[in-house]
């Protein structure tokens, strides 16, 4: 049993039987308060001078390739 940290997939569906999200919490970007107020729109996140990190084969790393493309992702 699986309490945390494991979103439902469709490859992840057809391994283990779910029974549905207990909690859905959405995704969230960490920075630190100087480069927020730098940024006049959430689009220049979205530059390949930005480093964005994220959990190696998470869905967030995922949802970081989809949706910022530009930026390095480690």
């Amino acid at each position: 049993m699986i309490l945390s940290a494991m979103t439902i997939t469709p490859a992840r569906n057809l391994k283990v039987a779910f029974v549905g999200p207990y909690f859905v919490s959405g995704k969230s970007i960490l920075m630190k308060q100087i480069n927020v107020g730098s940024m006049m729109e959430a689009s220049q996140i979205n530059s390949p001078d930005k480093v964005l990190v994220a959990l190696k084969g998470s869905t967030s790393q995922l949802f970081a390739e989809k949706v910022f493309p530009g930026p390095n992702l480690c």
